[in-house]
């Protein structure tokens, strides 16, 4: 996942303040049902925060990097 010159894990790892479902859904190319299901799982990271799911970006960094395939270490 490269926009760029730098990757969606490297952007999300020097972000502040949390991504939203919205963001999310695009970072992941999810729809909105899949990503919610996912949280109420427990398979993906999440923070309730009022009415909404927010993401660390730091923990959804990783979440992404725990799952790349193909890429050499």
């Amino acid at each position: 996942m490269k926009t760029g010159s730098t990757t969606i894990i490297e952007q999300l790892r020097t972000r502040r303040g949390y991504v939203t479902s919205t963001e999310a859904m695009a970072i992941l190319g999810v729809t909105r049902q899949t990503l919610c299901r996912w949280v109420a799982e427990g398979r993906i990271p999440a923070v309730r925060i009022g009415p909404s799911n927010k993401f660390d970006p730091a923990h959804l960094a990783d979440w992404l990097e725990e799952r790349q395939i193909g890429v050499a270490a």
